[in-house]
């Protein structure tokens, strides 16, 4: 999983700042870099091996125009403007607000900057045990369709909403789960 998102974000999104990522898509992409870098220093200072210090500085240099890249997708997904970014210049407080805005979830349908990367659907289950589902079709990464046929692909239960109507379920299947 790690690895999927990893290469979504650096290989195939390295310089796109248009579209969103979703949390999953963003966090993760995001350790993989920490890991990667850090490691590389971490084991050239446990080694003595200089050249892989040197590697994870190339690379952490490599990694800042995705990484930004993948910062502004993910405003994008919340429904935020990219450049709430430079947010992160302002001395002691500007990352943690970074950091709170890039945790705060996405925009479950289509905002002004485009429809969800991953396929959202909604289950609602009355009280008289009817069951409509809305399954949208939206626009991968690569410009394919991507249908939700089955609820089957669906992976995550966001909220459980029981009132006297009846049940109602969100549900959101994040792609590479």
């Amino acid at each position: 999983q790690i690895i999927t998102y990893w290469k979504r974000g650096f290989l195939e999104n390295y310089a796109n700042f248009k579209g969103r990522d979703t949390r999953p898509e963003f966090w993760w992409f995001y350790l993989a870099n920490v890991i990667l870098t850090y490691g590389l220093f971490i084991l050239g200072g446990i080694t003595g091996a200089s050249i892989l210090g040197l590697i994870g500085l190339l690379y952490g240099l490599a990694v800042i125009v995705p990484g930004i890249a993948a910062g502004v997708r993910r405003l994008h997904d919340t429904g935020k403007t990219g450049w709430l970014m430079l947010v992160s210049l302002i001395p002691l407080v500007g990352g943690i607000i970074l950091i709170v805005l890039l945790a705060q979830p996405g925009t479950p349908g289509a905002n002004e900057y485009g429809p969800p990367t991953s396929a959202h659907a909604l289950l609602t289950v009355s009280a008289d045990d009817t069951t409509t589902a809305a399954a949208p079709t939206t626009t991968g990464g690569d410009g394919s369709e991507l249908g939700l046929a089955f609820l089957d692909e669906l992976s995550d239960i966001l909220a459980v909403d029981g009132g006297e109507e009846g049940l109602e379920l969100v549900v959101i299947d994040l792609r590479g789960n």
